[in-house]
């Protein structure tokens, strides 16, 4: 039962990132390298949603992992229940200050010409602002499912999200709307996703219970760390990731054109297919890893062992093809052509380890050995910041990866290896 679930999961997740993919390749081949960049920096806009987030989804996902015996959660209650109001009132009143912020940043941070381009596009950041804020207070109906071990359902709903938002992006270019308009709408994707979530909870009038595929749920006598202190420590984990690798679009802005980011996009997207189904296998083993890191015998080692070498191998084969082919596309595609392989073969190296990184943080999270995460990514984002601001004025993008690369292998990895060992033995 456990594998069959795991591999609806993979192909439902699959599908939604292969049709989340061919977004921006649409916007590649019908309006050029340019107008990826400026998309690319957009979306990368949107990824506040996660600080919108206060830290909440994996805390809430982890406690109804662990539940109890027998439990039955009347969802519609949780999510009535949970704050939601409050939680979107603060978010939204925190988007607008960032919007009227907006243009005082945009000046500051990137150079005269793309900031030129940025500040035409006051109403779509707005809108992108408002999408992130709905989005980080709307986590709910997702915690709910993926918690309970509904991961099937939870990736079905990625995928629908997807395909609405694709078919919303082939209607949005055949009418001529511009690039802008077209990121605040691959922006929506992941609330489209969230509120499906929030419907299907929402749907189930008894509750919803845990799946047969789950471990057995935690004894009332195990001990857990209070809910504010975990996600007040994952907030701040995700504010880090924010600013040290999650926003490399606004990075390589600072010091590149905008095609040079298109680029850069292009290439990101075909690595992230592989960095897809790391994604989803630790995903569908967090669940799992949380009940185990709480309840004896090896702590999760075995799972976190079989994640590595399934994972980095998966990601080491399909990165190879990519060095290979990936100039090739982009000429078929764009109709310029580019020799990408020098930053895709760096780029390879930074996937390999982003797939080595994916299944330590799913560890480290699960088990909520948080301190040692805090400390180690406070480093890493110091160092990751600091070489970025180096790397990216002399060596441009490739600058930007390298920099990434130095800084998880030097201040980031041995603290996830030191939690992972702590973890696995307490």
């Amino acid at each position: 039962m456990r594998h069959r679930l795991r591999l609806q999961a993979i192909a439902m997740r699959s599908l939604a990132q292969a049709v989340g993919t061919v977004a921006p390749l649409v916007v590649l081949a019908s309006q050029g390298a340019n107008a990826l960049g400026l998309f690319s920096v957009l979306i990368a806009v949107a990824g506040l949603s996660v600080v919108f987030e206060l830290g909440l989804p994996i805390k809430v996902q982890n406690e109804i992992s662990r539940g109890r015996p027998g439990q039955v959660y009347d969802t519609r209650w949780f999510l009535l229940e949970s704050g939601f109001l409050p939680h979107l009132a603060l978010n939204l009143a925190c988007a607008f200050g960032l919007w009227l912020l907006s243009s005082h940043w945009i000046g500051h941070l990137f150079p005269k010409e793309v900031a030129k381009v940025l500040a035409q596009q006051e109403g779509a950041l707005f809108a992108i602002f408002i999408v992130a804020a709905v989005t980080g207070a709307t986590y709910h109906g997702r915690s709910v499912v993926f918690g309970l071990g509904h991961i099937d359902k939870g990736f079905t709903f990625t995928f629908l999200a997807s395909l609405m938002t694709l078919a919303l992006v082939a209607t949005g270019i055949a009418a001529g709307v511009s690039t802008a308009v077209l990121a605040v709408v691959v922006a929506a994707a992941p609330l489209l996703d969230r509120l499906f979530a929030c419907l299907y909870c929402f749907s189930r009038p008894g509750g919803l219970a845990r799946h047969s595929s789950m471990p057995p749920p935690l004894a009332g006598d195990v001990p857990v760390r209070s809910g504010r202190s975990v996600a007040l420590m994952f907030l701040y984990l995700q504010v880090l990731a924010l600013v040290a690798s999650n926003i490399d679009f606004i990075w390589a802005a600072r010091a590149n054109s905008l095609q040079s980011v298109g680029e850069y996009a292009f290439l990101l997207k075909l690595y992230g297919i592989p960095l897809l189904v790391v994604s989803i296998l630790c995903t569908a083993s967090m669940p799992r890893l949380a009940v185990e890191s709480r309840g004896g015998g090896d702590g999760g080692w075995r799972t976190v062992l079989a994640l590595l070498r399934s994972n980095v191998a998966l990601t080491l084969a399909a990165g190879l093809v990519i060095v290979l082919v990936g100039s090739l596309l982009y000429r078929l595609i764009s109709g310029t052509p580019a020799d990408l392989r020098p930053l895709a073969t760096l780029m390879l190296v930074d996937t390999c380890l982003l797939a080595l990184r994916g299944v330590l943080t799913t560890y480290v999270n699960a088990a909520e050995v948080l301190w040692l995460n805090v400390v180690g990514n406070t480093v890493f984002a110091a160092a990751a910041i600091v070489l970025k601001i180096i790397l990216v004025d002399q060596h441009g993008i490739s600058g930007l990866v390298a920099a990434n690369i130095a800084a998880y292998l030097l201040f980031l990895l041995p603290f996830h290896l030191l939690a992972l060992w702590r973890g696995t033995r307490r």
